[in-house]
Parts: C-alpha cells; structure tokens; sequence
C-alpha cells in the first residue's frame, strides 16, 4: 500500500477505512505462520501481558490468543469498526481480549512502559516506519521482553527494475532483510530468527482486494477511485515480480 493513501485508513471517518471494512484480511497474512513465530519466541512468563499493535480485525490477535490462553492481550487499532468485529470473533470463541482505539505513533503517551512480556505488530509497522516504531514501542517492554514485527523487505539484492521503481515511491524505507536486521539492532535490538512470509499468503489478501475494487470501482468517490487505481497497479507489480520482495516477521529480544 502506498504512503500516499496508508495513512487514510487510521482515522473512522475515512472512505478508505470503510473500504476495509468488509476484508478479513487487512494485509498479507497466514495463521500457520502467525503460530510459528509465536513458539519460535518462547519461552514466555506463564501469563504473559502482550500488546497486538495495528491488530486490524484481529487476525492475528485471535491466533495468540488460542495459542497462549492464559495470556493476557491487549489489541491496538486506530479504526474503531476493526476492532468491533476483533471484539465480536473474540467473544464468539471465548476469548478475553481487551481492545482500545489507539493511534500507534501515540502509544508512549498512552501505555505503561516495562509492561509487556511480548509486542506484536503485523502488516502494520510501516504506518510509521521499522525502525521508528521498535524505537517508540522498544520501553513498552519489559527489560526482557520480545517484539516480532513484520516488515517489507527486497528478498533480492538486484530487485526488477520495474518493482524496485514502484516501490521506492510507494515504500522508500523499504530495504534488504540484513538492512532490516541492521535497522533493528540499531533501534536496540537482536534479531534471533526470521520468516519470510508464503506467496499463498499474498494471494489470500490479494484475491478479496481486487474484488472489493472492482465491487466499488463504478460508483467510487474520487479518492476510493484513485485508491483503486493504486491498488491495482500495486497487484500488477506482485503478479509480474513475485518473489523479488516480500513481507517478513522479525523476531527479536530487547537488549
């Protein structure tokens, strides 16, 4: 997703945010390797605290959730209506999850710091930059806390042309993973093990997209239209490119 348009999805008033409204998938992501990461991360206090940042519907929020029962989790978004339907799955599986309505580049001002055993934030970090976000949420941690985010990386040092164009105007902090990895050490942090997110992932996201662009295409408003187009100059990138970038989950310990 673009910066140019990443930015309208935030606020509960935006077009855009409606536009998701309807998506189970707000970016790419797999529930195997959601549950992957989590026991690459462990061990954990017996009743970890963990903060799902940018959990959208709460995809992922669910799946730490089954995966660790007796935790204690805390989901961040700054869309309301994401985190009612979050609220709704959560109650239909007996789930005890705490939502809050939270800008995530205001989360120092809001949270408590040395509180939480585990940080997690998927397909959402970019809203305010890798390293900037392990900066910001770094004290939100106990001392020997972990984080696992997820970010878009080049998996190729000589990207396509093409894609590496889109991208340096659609993405431009978007780097390799070692420069990820380098990001993050300087952000206070050591990167133990990464994932790199399944093409089949993408196109579990990308399917409904691109039918919720075309369902809205003929009557969209000036910015949904250029959103659409957007996105699908984005899913043409993927289709021709794939495999020379990707999303991929960084775990990590604070220093």
């Amino acid at each position: 997703m673009s910066e140019e348009v990443a930015g309208e999805i935030d606020t509960e008033i935006s077009p855009l945010g409606k536009f998701f409204e309807n998506l189970d998938l707000l970016a790419p992501g797999d529930n195997t390797l959601t549950k992957d990461a989590f026991h690459r991360i462990l061990p954990l206090p017996s009743k970890p605290k963990i903060l799902d940042i940018g959990c959208g519907t709460g995809r992922s929020t669910l799946v730490l959730a089954e995966a660790s029962p007796e935790a204690s989790i805390e989901a961040i978004d700054a869309h309301q209506p994401f985190l009612d339907k979050c609220d709704a799955a959560a109650k239909e599986r007996g789930f005890k999850i705490e939502t809050r309505c939270l800008s995530m580049d205001r989360l120092a001002d809001e949270l408590e710091d040395d509180t939480y055993d585990l940080i997690w934030s998927e397909g959402a970090a970019y809203h305010v930059g890798f390293e900037n976000a392990l900066r910001t949420w770094r004290d939100l941690l106990k001392p020997d806390g972990a984080m696992v985010v997820s970010e878009l990386c080049w998996l190729s040092d000589d990207p396509p042309k093409e894609a590496e164009t889109f991208w340096v105007e659609a993405y431009p902090q978007m780097v390799t993973v070692d420069e990820t990895i380098a990001r993050a050490k300087s952000a206070g942090f050591n990167v133990f093990d990464t994932i790199t997110m399944p093409e089949e992932a993408w196109d579990a996201y990308y399917g409904p997209l691109e039918a919720r662009c075309t369902e809205l295409e003929a009557t969209a408003d000036q910015r949904t239209a250029a959103y659409i187009h957007a996105t699908r100059k984005e899913l043409s990138i993927f289709k021709r490119f794939r495999g020379s970038y990707g999303y991929v989950m960084f775990l990590m310990r604070r220093k």
